[in-house]
């Protein structure tokens, strides 16, 4: 499974956190955030993705949330 990285964007309750998802790809974990957080939710990104952000100083406020994991299949 691979890490997918949810961010809420400004304003919403959950702005300074974000949201880490354990998936077999993007869609599946775009559904499993709609299934916990509805619409209140901005981007997605890949873990390394994120990761490269984080070490440029971008996003690196954000605070994890307790990760959510795909049920196997």
């Amino acid at each position: 499974m691979k890490l997918y990285i949810f961010t809420f964007g400004i304003g919403p309750d959950l702005s300074d956190k974000y949201q880490g998802i354990y998936a077999t790809d993007e869609v599946t974990a775009t559904k499993l955030m709609f299934k916990h957080h509805g619409k209140k939710w901005m981007t997605c990104y890949e873990e390394e993705k994120f990761s490269q952000l984080q070490r440029r100083g971008i996003l690196s406020a954000l605070r994890p949330l307790e990760p959510i994991k795909q049920e196997a299949i």
